[in-house]
């Protein structure tokens, strides 16, 4: 569903993006940070 897409890049202060996606979001950056476009760095 359209409204479920950029959830996280739509709502960064929501509860649920603060306590549970940004450690995982955050944990990807820095696994895979060379493997990032330049514009997702």
């Amino acid at each position: 569903e359209d409204y479920h897409q950029d959830y996280y890049a739509n709502n960064p202060n929501q509860g649920y993006c603060n306590f549970v996606i940004s450690g995982k979001v955050s944990k990807f950056e820095k696994r895979y940070h060379a493997h990032l476009k330049p514009e997702y760095k």
